[in-house]
């Protein structure tokens, strides 16, 4: 596929812990990282198919019970093509 954009939603209690943009190189795959206010995003010009598992390390900046939200990939030429996870429930603890 070509022209994929992957968008993590994050909770609420998470920041991510490197907040530059840039072009990374990992498992043979090459994609523009950028982080957001409440998501990271990944732009990829090719994926070869395959099986991918996108990582970032975050920091929990409060305590509580939080919704992280969806993860979505979606083709920019061909909207339809897309695809989502489900949300899940976070708790962080002092």
């Amino acid at each position: 596929m070509e022209f994929i954009h992957i968008k993590d939603m994050r909770a609420a209690g998470f920041e991510p812990a490197d907040v530059l943009s840039g072009y990374q190189w990992k498992n043979g795959l090459s994609y523009y990282q950028s982080a957001k206010d409440a998501s990271t995003n990944f732009y990829i010009q090719a994926m070869p198919k395959g099986n991918y598992v996108f990582e970032y390390d975050v920091v929990a900046n409060a305590s509580g019970k939080f919704s992280n939200g969806i993860t979505t990939i979606q083709n920019y030429y061909a909207p339809q093509m897309n695809a989502h996870t489900q949300g899940t429930q976070v708790t962080i603890s002092e």
